[in-house]
């Protein structure tokens, strides 16, 4: 199994040693010959930033592979679902068991992902070291 997700992209600026790499992605249907007709067909187009690393050079429109570790993807969906999730399922319990009415306790419970938030914002930069990506030229 390969320890790295690879995505197919443009590049769309280049700013010193960061490219701004414009990747597709698509639901498997997407591809389809009746996706016209289809409404369970998508696909959305995101700009990520990327390092270059070494002496290549790159261009801006020049179609290249932006290379991630997959460790970082398990990472991302603990940090964006699995944790914010947990949290608001532990207050709700806690605070139902405590006997405040389900009203204020469902209302605190979603209240308690603001701080949650606020802390994985003011953690930004050393999440953003974190979470590199990195491009590469594709080969002929």
């Amino acid at each position: 199994m390969k320890n790295q997700i690879e995505h197919i992209g443009t590049i769309q600026k280049i700013a010193g040693d960061t490219a701004y790499v414009l990747v597709e992605q698509s639901s498997a249907c997407s591809a389809c010959h009746a996706k016209a007709s289809c409404t369970a067909s998508d696909s959305v187009e995101k700009i990520i930033e990327t390092q270059i690393v070494g002496d290549e050079k790159f261009h801006e429109g020049e179609y290249v592979k932006v290379i991630g570790e997959r460790k970082l993807g398990l990472l991302a969906v603990l940090l964006a679902f699995v944790f914010p999730f947990s949290l608001i399922i532990v207050v709700l319990l806690t605070l139902n068991a405590v006997g405040l009415p389900e009203n204020w306790s469902g209302t605190l419970a979603l209240a308690s992902l603001a701080p949650y938030y606020l802390i994985l914002a003011l953690f930004k930069k050393r999440l953003k070291r974190q979470f590199q990506f990195y491009v590469q030229k594709i080969e002929n």
